[in-house]
């Protein structure tokens, strides 16, 4: 997963701030990433299945908690600042 996620900070990382451009598949057997892909107009996308369904905020929230575990940092360093009602979202890391 290091391998992974190396491919994935360099996408969007600007001082101590990293901007995560993700697709989000809710419903999914289990939390995990998919791939690295590349949207229409040439942009890293990060494909993340989440198990949550999409109600609520239920599958924002398994989605930032993940990637807090992941890259390990807390949770509230995690959040969606685009897409919360989308399956594209941008995620904000504070590192």
């Amino acid at each position: 997963m290091d391998a992974f996620f190396h491919s994935a900070r360099e996408l969007l990382y600007s001082e101590d701030v990293l901007y995560l451009n993700i697709k989000v598949i809710p419903k999914a057997q289990k939390t995990s990433f998919v791939e690295l892909m590349e949207g229409t107009e040439g942009e890293q996308i990060l494909k993340v299945k989440v198990a949550a369904v999409p109600e609520k905020s239920k599958a924002n929230k398994a989605l930032c908690d993940f990637l807090a575990k992941e890259l390990g940092v807390l949770k509230r360093q995690v959040s969606v600042v685009r897409g919360q009602t989308s399956q594209r979202k941008v995620i904000k890391i504070h590192l």
